[in-house]
């Protein structure tokens, strides 16, 4: 199994050192946008995270502003900046105004600074520099490769590698309504004929057809349930069927278990060694056969996992977005909801849960892959009875889980309080809201001992 992709996207300065600049680099003009970027987020700081879905530090082209802004980022991740005036202090704490053109440019900026409504159009105006400026560089590059005499396709191939490289993955523009329209009837003709392109298979059959081929693109997917009912499990059976089966990539953001956790349950599903036999090692000769088989299978599956439990809705945002960009990465888990912290002051955790929500559906779709957010459900399914079917309504904290959710997959293992009930070793994946499709419970078969779940 794969390490975990990359690291934070941002530039950091030692605290008490400016970076270094000069007179032209200070150009209000030239970099306007980049000016109004930081103004925007340094009075209405909870704009942030949009922000970075246009726009990173990385694409600042004045080495000062980028400072600035990554010192934003930085502060707001660790709830220091929660407004202009803690902004202020906080970027002065950092030791990036240690000089008098320093200060000045700082307080133009707070002068300056614009309403936030219109600090996505800003920030895109910044990628775009950015991109520009790859792009000459890349121009370069290839002029140095043309000088050096290589050969005609191994030009064409360089091209397209640097002009790759400087692009990026920001949104479209808007197109009218009829422009891809022929594309849409394509597809719908290719459905007709059996061909599922958009979706992404579950592994399970029965809840594949339930969802008319699967997960697809752009989703927000919630898989809930009572603690150790199996819906990290649900979730890794799907990024198995995706990673082993069909080798594409998939990222899991694991905030609760660690990596040696994750790749214990692999290894026991792959395997079909029981997990507390993988766990303390005590396995046969034959069981260490099929571990040692499992381990090859799972070396070679672009499964990508960041067991960071500190990690912000902010970080998930801007590594998902570099594994999307970078790796190829078509399916993405958050393991679980309810251990994410903002790292900003909200007035109530319910209204914190709701910015995530908003969030990872606008990860989902900016991404164009689905999104798993795990989540957890209250104590009210179990003090309904043994029997009881949880609904949307039991997920913890916030009712915008279930609004902005696309798919709603609640797990109900009618042995989780009584290990004698009739239906012991079965669960039901209830589909408890499909957005344009059909509801409905697949039942499954419970192998919990092997940490996953597997067609009836």
């Amino acid at each position: 199994m794969q390490k975990r992709v990359g690291g934070s996207p941002h530039t950091h300065h030692r605290r008490g050192t400016a970076p270094r600049t000069g007179g032209a680099d200070i150009d209000p003009l030239k970099y306007r946008a980049e000016r109004a970027v930081i103004g925007g987020c340094l009075r209405n700081p909870g704009i942030i995270p949009e922000t970075l879905t246009n726009a990173t530090p990385a694409d600042f082209g004045n080495p000062t502003y980028q400072g600035f802004f990554d010192a934003l980022v930085t502060g707001y991740n660790a709830g220091k900046v929660t407004d202009e005036i803690s902004g202020s202090n906080w970027v002065m704490e950092q030791g990036l105004l240690g000089n008098s053109s320093l200060l000045d440019s700082w307080g133009d900026i707070i002068r300056e600074a614009p309403l936030p409504a219109t600090v996505p159009g800003h920030a895109q105006h910044v990628r775009e520099n950015a991109i520009r400026r790859r792009l000459e560089q890349a121009e370069q590059k290839f002029h140095d490769a043309h000088r050096e005499g290589r050969a005609l396709s191994e030009l064409r191939q360089y091209a397209q590698e640097l002009v790759d490289a400087a692009e990026d993955d920001a949104a479209t523009d808007a197109r009218r309504i009829g422009d891809t329209l022929d594309q849409l009837l394509d597809e719908i003709s290719a459905r007709g004929d059996g061909e599922m392109p958009d979706f992404i298979p579950t592994g399970f059959r029965d809840l594949d057809e339930l969802l008319n081929g699967g997960l697809k693109a752009g989703q927000m997917v919630i898989v809930a349930a009572r603690p150790g009912v199996g819906k990290s499990t649900l979730a890794l059976d799907i990024m198995r069927e995706m990673s082993i089966r069909r080798g594409e990539p998939s990222l899991l953001f694991s905030l609760e278990m660690t990596e040696d956790e994750v790749q214990e349950r692999a290894l026991s599903a792959e395997s079909q060694v029981k997990i507390g036999c993988v766990k303390s090692g005590n396995m046969s000769e034959a069981e260490w056969t099929r571990v040692a088989a499992a381990r090859d299978t799972l070396t070679e599956a672009p499964l990508w996992v960041d067991d960071n439990p500190e990690l912000t809705m902010v970080d998930i945002m801007a590594k998902a977005k570099l594994a999307v960009r970078h790796h190829g990465v078509k399916l993405i888990a958050i393991d679980y909801l309810q251990l994410l912290k903002s790292g900003a002051k909200e007035e109530s955790r319910q209204q914190e849960v709701s910015s995530f929500s908003r969030q990872i559906k606008l990860l989902a779709k900016s991404c164009q892959v689905p999104v798993i957010a795990i989540a957890q459900l209250n104590r009210g399914v179990e003090q309904r009875g043994d029997d009881a079917t949880p609904k949307p309504s039991d997920l913890r904290e916030s009712g915008s889980l279930e609004q902005d959710a696309d798919l709603v997959m609640l797990i109900n293992r009618p042995d989780a309080q009584n290990k004698d009930h009739e239906r012991a070793g079965e669960a039901d994946i209830i589909v408890a809201k499909n957005r344009g499709g059909a509801t409905g419970t697949v039942t499954v078969a419970n192998q919990l001992h092997y940490s996953r779940f597997t067609p009836m």
